[in-house]
This record gives structure tokens, C-alpha cells and sequence, in this order.
């Protein structure tokens, strides 16, 4: 009689069943305080229903080529952000992408506000001082100068999507998902209509609103409304004289006080096409911000390495693809 081996489960087959990243899914099972505590627990749950078993002999290898790699390299990233970045929380999501990234490639990684600093010039001593390698410059709202940026004595990847940069950068594909929501919508409801609360400074809504008119000239079946933030009482009455099926927003905040005006019914779902985490629950596009941050650590270890595709005149543009939650 000959006795089946079973397939050992292994942090790879619970980071695809949960949708998330093996480094997840690692860090989650060591309890490591950067993971949401909802997230670890969901992914604790998942590996005792897999029936995942951690392999002693692995774990030691792992563990000791963890310390090693930190111990030789002792190297130091920073995140940099200008004072508003401080609130966005799409900023906090990429830091701690940036953050699980480096602590994965063994790297550490300090945050430096430029709220914190008079100049350039100041920040660019401290930066000095403390033996920075690389920077990862985060979303913000206001624009930076980029001439003073790229004064820095170091290299640099800017992350997000608010306003066009130059150079190497990594932002999610707004008209992606755009049209991932129609792709996704218009089977399921006659009608839609993107109610978009604009703000006009800010490139990132031009390209939702060039994307949403090129969608709508398309098909009859979507109505563009645009509007200010906070809307007026005429664009309102637009939307309720649009009686669509759906109604699709640029994010959370603008749904959550659209629903308190009474225009929607309450039987109309509401999709916007950023939404935040946790996602239970909750429809339309994960711009995956978490993502954006890991992805610029790797760009800025090319660069710092220095290899060629990554060098300066290349200026690379990375854009992630948006998930959809349904």
C-alpha cells in the first residue's frame, strides 16, 4: 500500500487565494506591525483554513539571510512628501507600500516632510548627514519644484498621478480605470452617469473627465456631468434629470455627501472610480496606491544601482493597472 503525498501549503498559495502579495502575506503571519491589524488577522484565518504549516528548516534559512542582507546593506531610503501629505491618505498608502518594499529588499526607510524644513538646501544637508541613498517622493497635492529636485545628490522616483511630472515615475492608469468601470457597468445597468466633482488645478481630474467624454461619445448610454466640489444646486438637478441606472464618482467623500442630498435614490448604487481600503464591501476601482509605492522602491533600486534602462535619460513611466471591486 503506498501512501499520497500531500502538497505542502505554502505562503505563495495563501497570497493567491487572498489577492495579495507574498511579502503580505509574510509579514501578516509574522505579525508585523505595518500591516493593517484586519488584514493580518483575515490573513491568519486563511492560512489556518488552507491548513498552512511553516516549515521549521525554511524558516531558520529565511530568517538568517533576513538578518544578513539588513546587517551587510544597513542602507537608508527616505520617503519624502511636502506638508499636505501628511492628511492624504493615499500618500500614507504608498508609504507603507514603500515601506514593506524596502524592508523586503533590506533597506530602511525614513520619512521626511518638507514642512519640516525652511529649503531645499536644509533638507538637502540633513539628507547628507544621515547618509540617504534614495528618494521616494510621494503624491501631493501641492506641486513641487522640480528644479530644486533634481538639485538633490541622489536619485529620485516620484509616485501618484495629482499633477504631471517629468522623469521616473509610477502612478495608476486613471483612463484604465475609467474605462475598467464601464467595461464593468454597462452590462449590468441601462444607464450611467459620471457625476465628476473637478477640481481644475489638478491633472489627474482632467485626464478622468477626457477619459469619461471619450467613453461617452461612444454609446448613448452614459450621461458626463461635471461639477464643482462642493456641487451646486443645478448640477444637482442635472443629475436627478439623468435618471441612470448607476452613478460613478471620483471618490469615496464625494459618494458618502451625495447620498446625503437626497438626489440619488437610495436604491441607486453609487461606484466611484478610487476606492480606498479596506475594500469589503465596497464597489468600483482599487487604484492600487499600496502597489504604486512598492513598485517605486524597485525603480529607485534600479536607479541606485545604476543599470542602464533606469538611467536619467530614459525617464521611465510606469503605470499600474486598477482592479476592480465588485
Amino acid at each position: 500500500m503506498t501512501r499520497r503525498m500531500t502538497r505542502r501549503i505554502t505562503q505563495r498559495d495563501i497570497a493567491r487565494e487572498a489577492g495579495v502579495d507574498v511579502s503580505t502575506v509574510c509579514l501578516s503571519l509574522n505579525g508585523h506591525p505595518r500591516i493593517p491589524a484586519a488584514t493580518r488577522e483575515r490573513i491568519t484565518a486563511l492560512a489556518q483554513q488552507m491548513g498552512y504549516r511553516p516549515d521549521p528548516a525554511l524558516s531558520s534559512i529565511a530568517l538568517t539571510r533576513w538578518q544578513g542582507r539588513r546587517n551587510v546593506k544597513g542602507l537608508v531610503i527616505g520617503f519624502l512628501g511636502d506638508a499636505k501629505s501628511n492628511t492624504e491618505i493615499e500618500a500614507r498608502i504608498q508609504e507603507d507600500g514603500a515601506r514593506e518594499q524596502a524592508e523586503a529588499l533590506g533597506y530602511g526607510l525614513e520619512r521626511f516632510s518638507l514642512a519640516a524644513y525652511p529649503s531645499m538646501p536644509k533638507l538637502t544637508r540633513v539628507i547628507r548627514a544621515r547618509g540617504i541613498r534614495g528618494l521616494v517622493v510621494a503624491q501631493t497635492r501641492n506641486q513641487l519644484d522640480e528644479t530644486e529636485l533634481r538639485q538633490l545628490p541622489l536619485p529620485f522616483v516620484r509616485c501618484g498621478y495629482l499633477h504631471p511630472v517629468e522623469g521616473d515615475v509610477v502612478r495608476p492608469d486613471l483612463r484604465g480605470a475609467v474605462e475598467g468601470m464601464v467595461r464593468h457597468l454597462l452590462p449590468r445597468h441601462k444607464r450611467l452617469a459620471f457625476f465628476l466633482q473637478l477640481d481644475r488645478e489638478l491633472h489627474s481630474d482632467r485626464v478622468i473627465l477626457g477619459a469619461a467624454l471619450c467613453c461617452a461619445a461612444e454609446t448613448k448610454k452614459i450621461t458626463v456631468l461635471q461639477s464643482p466640489d462642493p456641487p451646486a444646486q443645478r448640477d444637482l438637478n442635472a443629475l436627478a434629470r439623468a435618471k441612470s441606472g448607476a452613478v460613478v464618482l471620483i471618490n469615496e467623500r464625494h459618494a458618502a455627501e451625495l447620498r446625503k442630498t437626497a438626489v440619488v435614490p437610495s436604491k441607486t448604487p453609487c461606484y466611484t472610480l478610487h476606492t480606498l481600503p479596506p475594500f469589503d464591501g465596497k464597489h468600483g476601482m482599487n487604484l492600487r496606491m499600496h502597489e504604486v509605492g512598492r513598485i517605486a522602491v524597485n525603480l529607485l533600486e534600479f536607479k541606485m544601482r545604476q543599470l542602464p534602462w533606469a538611467s536619467p535619460p530614459f525617464q521611465q513611466s510606469i503605470l499600474l493597472a486598477p482592479e476592480w471591486l465588485g
